[in-house]
This record gives structure tokens, sequence and C-alpha cells, in this order.
């Protein structure tokens, strides 16, 4: 008896865009782990995204950019590419003067003009060429720790292939790395007592190293969400406290082609959101190196070795790609106790943005609900240090309220970030403006994730 699955997608998938190409076009809504591409990058839905959600550079909460440094890069070839058309007309212009110079006595003049062009030319595309490999191999000098599972072993019931954490290695012309795998093992799945966390404690000269890339998922799916992210949050603990001075770089990457479900969606934004809890590095788009079954050995479940390189060229360019940076000492939120109960919220800059990250926010409260509007909490105060435009910003999430008799309702719920002050803007009024509760508030979560914020100092 055959067994078709039927539900959420749990493999990423290229969207299709009835105008042609995967662009994102805006008012249709998409299913999880859609991949799209939208102002020179690509983004992958976390979970299903409604009509009415905006463009995906503005809704972090439902995409995941995914391809910054991959956009760059080919914007930086078909530059080179110019370049080089540029180039051969130049040299086919000398050609033409060159036969035409005892004829215009002023040709002289305009050959040394044009060869002057040329060199210019010639050292622009040099000076590109360099910054694109100096970008490239920025990690060679840098001592970096690989922990992985059997894919970074490289077995596979067809014959054992070279792990992706070796091709990494390769790909950055690294010297000095160390390897720890083991088959089965993950954040929260151990053998033989072994995890990742404790994997590497035989490590030695661990002050030595610059860096820790981590990446699985495939074990860790039997675990639920909640488990998974305290995991990797224990787990960037321990690495902390044994390795001072290294950065922490995690990246969620599975596939399967059986018939049963692996839940990539579940681990990847356990992963996500874990690593960024704790102010460190996700690997964004490694979660979609292994993209169709023809990267996968006979079982469904191990990358061949055409696999094994995808996942190799996506680490690399995720860990060369310039988007991140070391965030210790993270600007925090100071809870209001008196209706904030447990939770986390932290800062760091990006660029000209801001990345929010929080931690279920779970509070008990005895506040009236404004039928027909919007129902404050305060959540407390921060030193972010930022000014934002027109003195505030926010941000959107889900939040899950029980009042009056103990009735319980999911709703949306903006987080508003004020000039030292957060708060929590509860929506209840429907569509039309009409309300639809009425009591006080006695309890509420608002769900763990992260946001992006633009900033105007």
């Amino acid at each position: 008896m055959s067994i078709q699955y039927i539900g959420a997608r749990y493999v990423p998938k290229l969207f299709e865009s009835p105008n042609g190409g995967a662009a994102w076009i805006p008012n249709i809504a998409y299913e999880a782990l859609t991949i799209v591409t939208y102002a020179n990058n690509s983004y992958t839905s976390r979970i299903p995204v409604p009509a009415s959600v905006g463009s995906p550079n503005e809704n972090p909460h439902y995409w995941a950019s995914t391809g910054v440094y991959s956009a760059y890069v080919e914007t930086l070839r078909q530059e080179i590419q110019a370049v080089s058309q540029d180039l051969d007309q130049a040299e086919q212009d000398i050609e033409t003067l060159n036969s035409q110079a005892g004829q215009i006595p002023t040709l002289s003049a305009r050959i040394e003009a044009v060869n002057t062009s040329l060199t210019a030319k010639n050292l622009q595309q040099d000076n590109e060429i360099d910054s694109l490999n100096k970008k490239y191999y920025k990690f060679k000098d840098r001592k970096v720790l690989f922990v992985g599972d059997s894919y970074s072993e490289g077995w596979t019931p067809d014959g054992t292939n070279t792990g992706w954490s070796a091709r990494v290695i390769s790909l950055l012309g690294l010297s000095g790395a160390v390897i720890r795998h083991k088959s089965g093992i993950g954040f929260n799945h151990s053998i033989d007592n072994i995890n990742f966390s404790n994997i590497v404690d035989d490590v030695p000269n661990k002050d030595t190293f610059t860096d820790i890339v981590v990446c699985g998922g495939r074990n860790d799916a039997p675990f639920t969400e909640g488990d998974i992210i305290g995991a990797v949050e224990s787990t960037i603990n321990h690495y902390k406290s044994l390795f001072p001075n290294a950065l922490i770089h995690i990246g969620m990457i599975a596939f399967s082609t059986e018939s049963t479900t692996v839940e990539i969606t579940k681990m990847y934004i356990a992963y996500l959101n874990g690593t960024e809890h704790r102010g460190e590095h996700y690997l964004y788009g490694v979660e979609t190196a292994l993209s169709s079954g023809q990267y996968m050995a006979s079982d469904g479940m191990h990358p061949n070795s055409n696999g094994q390189q995808k996942i190799a060229e996506a680490v690399a360019t995720a860990l060369v790609s310039g988007m991140f940076r070391q965030a210790r000492n993270l600007p925090s939120l100071t809870r209001d106790t008196t209706n904030f109960n447990s939770g986390v919220m932290a800062a760091k800059m990006i660029g000209d943005n801001v990345r929010l990250i929080w931690t279920d926010f779970r509070g008990d409260a005895s506040t009236p609900i404004v039928s027909g509007g919007f129902t404050y909490l305060d959540l407390g105060t921060h030193d972010f240090g930022l000014r934002f435009f027109g003195g505030f910003t926010y941000f959107s999430a889900i939040a899950t309220l029980t009042y009056g008799s103990g009735t319980r309702v999911t709703i949306p719920v903006n987080i508003k970030i004020g000039k030292d002050k957060v708060t929590a803007e509860f929506v209840i009024s429907k569509p039309d403006g009409s309300g639809w509760a009425s009591g006080n508030i006695t309890s509420y979560t608002i769900f763990h994730g992260s946001a992006l914020l633009s900033i105007w100092d």
C-alpha cells in the first residue's frame, strides 16, 4: 500500500510567477518554504504568508532573507562582463586608429586617449575582482571548528563522500581547522551521550579558535520546536564558556525523499530563533541547499556528492557574506513586572537597521479590554539607544489572550517601540471597526520571533 503525504510543504520550492521567473508579486498568498526574489535578494517564507502581507524585505516575521551575497556576486559579475565588453570595443578602436594613423595627423592623440581609457578600465576591473577575492577569502586566516552529524562525515549507503565541512575548508583555504562530527547526533539528540554541545569538550587550545560552525537538523526532528530552541541556546552558552574568542554560526540542513514526513520548517525556525535569541549568526540560505532529490543518496536521507558540494557552497557563502556582526552585551528590555512575567528582548545593529530578537512574552494582568479599538499593556523600558522616525516604530506579532471567565483567543498584537518604552498594543477591533470582546485580560502570551526595523539615526 502506498502512502501519500497531504499537508504543509516541508521542502523549499522556488516560486513560479505567472509572469515568469520567481519574482515576488503582491496580493497573493504564499505557502511556507516558498522562495521568491525581490530587490536583488531572495527570500524564503518562514510560515504561510497571507495575501495582505506586503513586500518580503519589510516583513521578516514571514520572510527570511536568504540570498543577499548571491545577488551581490551576480551584480558584480554583470558589471565585470560589461567592463570586458568595453575593453573589447576599445581594442577594436585602437586597431582602427592604427590603420588610419598615416592619414590624419591628430590620430596619435586620439590613440593615446583610447590607451589611457583602456588602462583605467583595466584598473577598474582589477580593483573589482580584487574586492571580490578579498571578500570571499577573508576567512582564510581564521581558525574554525566545524561540528556536524553524518552529513559532515559524508556517510551514505552508497559509499562515503567528502562531507560538507571538509569541502568548506577547501573552498575557503582554511588552515588549522578542526572537525568534530558523529552520525546521529544533534542539539537535542545524543548518541552514546554525545551531542552537538559536548562533542567539542576535548578540542585543545580552545581560546585560539575564532569561529565555530554547526550544521545539523534531521536528527532533531522528533523533538518539539521549544525543546530544539532550548537546546540550541544551551549549546551556545556552553560554547561561549569554553571558546571565549569564537563567533558561533549555526545552520539547518535537511532534506528527505522518504514517505515519512521530516518537519524541515519546524527545525529551520527553531535553529534560527535559538541562534538569534543568543545574539549569534544564523547561516541564512543553507536550509535551501538541498532543494531536490537529485542531491540525495539512494536512501533519500543523506546527501550524495553533489548535495555535499551544494551544502558546502551555501555554508561558505553565508560565512563570507559580511551580513552579520558579533553581538555581545546586547541592549535589552527591562521588564515591567506588573504585566510581564517572563521573556527576553534584545537588539543588535545590522547596517542602518536594528534587529530585535525576543523569546515568548508571558504575563498575568487585570486590564480592561477596550472593545472596538486597542488595549495596551506596558512591557517595560529599553536601552536600545535608538531614535525612530516620528518618535516610535512598531512591528506586528501574534498573541494569545485569556479574558473574561477564561475565554482564550489568538489575535494580532503590535509591539510599539518608543524613545525608551516598549508597549504591547492588542488589536480588539474587527475589520469594520466594531469590537468583539469585553471584560478584563487575565493572561497573555506574545510568541517568540525577530523583526528587522529601519531607523533614521
